[in-house]
């Protein structure tokens, strides 16, 4: 056994005839006791399955509440750096295009890469409030520096 792909061949061959080995044993047992105990057996299923249900609602739920979270924090860049009136008007229609179920992806993939192509910023910020947005964020930044010192 010379490289790590020998001992990882090894190595899952080992687990792999451990587990072909319990479950020959754990299986007859399982059916013996399902045979001469149905009922335990059914409820015994039932109060798994109503765990595992438990638990797959719980992470669903969690990853729902990730997802609203992201959504929140690009929405709220969205109208930091854009604007409202820019967001509500023109980035929400793009985005609802991108979410039909008719649209053509090659299509909506170049107007894409053309909405947020840097050359084209132009025709999406207005000069005032380009100007706004970066003395405000110059603003901001000084306020954190003067917090962290």
């Amino acid at each position: 056994m010379d490289s790590f792909l020998d001992y990882a061949q090894y190595g899952l061959t080992q687990l792999l005839t451990f587990t072909a080995r319990f479950l020959s044993f754990v299986i007859p047992l399982l059916f013996r006791f399902t045979q001469t105990h149905p009922t335990i057996t059914n409820v015994l299923g039932y109060v798994l399955a109503a765990y595992i249900s438990w638990k797959l609602l719980c992470h669903l739920w969690t990853v729902i509440k990730r997802i609203m979270l992201v959504f929140v924090i690009i929405f709220a860049v969205l109208l930091w750096s854009r604007g409202l009136h820019q967001v509500v008007s023109h980035d929400v229609p793009v985005l609802m295009q991108y979410l039909e179920p008719k649209a053509s992806l090659p299509d909506l993939w170049n107007r894409f890469i053309y909405y947020v192509h840097p050359a084209h910023f132009k025709h999406y910020y207005s000069t005032a409030l380009r100007y706004h947005l970066e003395t405000l964020r110059d603003r901001s930044l000084q306020v954190l520096a003067s917090m962290s010192n």
